[in-house]
């Protein structure tokens, strides 16, 4: 799928290859790290084997400002991610890259559109994510766009102290 995303603040493209050194740039920093699910420093070669076993079931796609396209995130739908979810569904993540970008609304500005996007291009039952229950502001942007906190689903082994589910039903 080809995308084409619009939204007044922002440009958006689909992740490639080339952009592995941004990306672990972004996802080892100390911020990133403590709200991954995965909190290890990543390698080269580890995120590009990755990026092309992922492909054919996960879009990531970056943001970036329109003025200087400056990249400052990422937002990622990955379909099939889970064993017993019935129906098209895509577990959302995100992050703000670059953290002078924080607390600009960018991150809504972004999950929005890319969101919306999908609605219309793809089959969607619903969206879902999994977020640490002490990432507020994740938390705060995903019920703005949407997102109810639920109960985990059982075949999905998260410590409910540490970790939320949320869901937002399309259909």
């Amino acid at each position: 799928m080809e995308i084409n995303i619009t939204s007044p603040r922002l440009n958006y493209r689909e992740l490639e290859v080339e952009d592995s050194d941004l990306i672990l740039k972004w996802r080892n920093s100390l911020r990133l790290q403590k709200a991954s699910h995965e909190r290890k420093r990543f390698r080269i070669r580890e995120h590009q084997d990755w990026f092309f076993k992922t492909r054919k079931t996960r879009k990531d796609i970056i943001f970036s400002e329109t003025k200087n396209d400056l990249p400052i995130g990422m937002i990622s739908l990955e379909k099939d991610k889970h064993q017993g979810f019935s129906g098209n569904c895509f577990e959302l993540s995100k992050f703000i890259g670059e953290e002078n970008f924080s607390g600009k609304g960018l991150a809504f500005e972004a999950t929005n559109a890319v969101l919306n996007y999908f609605k219309k291009n793809e089959e969607v039952d619903f969206f879902f994510a999994i977020t640490r229950s002490d990432n507020f502001s994740n938390i705060k942007l995903n019920k703005k766009v949407g997102f109810e906190i639920a109960a985990f689903p059982d075949y999905l082994k998260y410590d409910p102290s540490e970790w939320i589910f949320m869901k937002m039903i399309i259909k």
